[in-house]
């Protein structure tokens, strides 16, 4: 079967909490791993992403680069998860599942992890589009850093062409 591939309509607004719904496949589920990436900025929080092939397991790709399968219930481990919105009709669902499920049965399919360019949700956002797409959370943090390091440069009066060769740079990988 050929899998579709379809845009994300309003891929990152994630719902509310909810540990009481009943998941769906293809859904994209999130947890927070309960820290955050730079302390200094609130909201930087780090979350693992699936996606739910069926109403009680989850498939992920981890640091181990290898995809995973667990339960709903390991793959939360203990914290509440949340769904991130979406839309799509149950064919869209039945194909995002499907995705994830090729990636499990091979292995090597979504080849060696990297935190910044192929993380868990990376993973994700390929099985809900079918395109490889940039992690959020390190797009955000990258832009806390960015912006915290440039802070630190005017303050310093070294604006010229340090400054302008970092945004370039940040610009190009983040984009």
């Amino acid at each position: 079967m050929e899998v579709p591939v379809s845009r994300p309509s309003s891929l990152l607004s994630i719902s509310e909490s909810n540990s009481s719904f009943t998941t769906q496949q293809g859904h994209h589920l999130t947890i927070d791993r309960g820290f955050q990436i730079c302390r200094l900025i609130p909201g930087t929080n780090l979350y693992h992403h699936g996606i739910c092939v069926n109403a009680d397991n989850v498939i992920s790709f981890c640091n181990d680069s290898s995809v995973k399968r667990e339960t709903l219930e390991q793959f939360c481990s203990g914290q509440d998860f949340q769904i991130v919105e979406r839309g799509g009709d149950r064919n869209a669902r039945e194909a995002i599942a499907l995705r994830a499920e090729r990636c499990y049965d091979d292995q090597k399919n979504f080849g060696s992890y990297n935190v910044v360019f192929n993380n868990c949700e990376t993973f994700a956002i390929y099985c809900v589009t079918g395109y490889r797409g940039t992690s959020t959370q390190v797009k955000k943090t990258a832009n806390v850093a960015l912006t915290e390091a440039l802070r630190g440069y005017y303050q310093k009066g070294l604006r010229g062409a340090l400054v302008g060769a970092v945004i370039g740079a940040a610009n190009k990988i983040f984009g």
